[in-house]
């Protein structure tokens, strides 16, 4: 996904700045960092992260988003369980 997110605003940086980026930001040159620290997060970091959700998920809530949809819906869940505890302490 987030691959895709930097080829998108590469592709649509040629014809217009992405929003709340600087006037005449380097667009080419920043997707190209991004690139290479997408992949050294995906070579080094990752493999990191899922050996902790592993362990973590034994004794805490892991929620595994795979989608931008995922991402709304996960806030109004915790918007959710949030009003249900302000409400239930009331």
């Amino acid at each position: 996904m987030h691959f895709w997110w930097v080829t998108k605003r590469l592709i649509t940086g040629r014809f217009k700045p992405p929003e709340g980026w600087p006037q005449k930001s380097p667009i080419f040159k920043s997707s190209l960092t991004s690139y290479r620290t997408l992949w050294l997060c995906h070579k080094y970091l990752t493999p990191k992260y899922r050996e902790y959700i592993e362990q973590a998920q034994s004794t805490k809530s892991v929620y595994h988003i795979r989608s931008t949809e995922q991402i709304s819906q996960f806030f109004e869940l915790i918007e959710n369980e949030t009003n249900f505890e302000d409400d239930a302490s009331a």
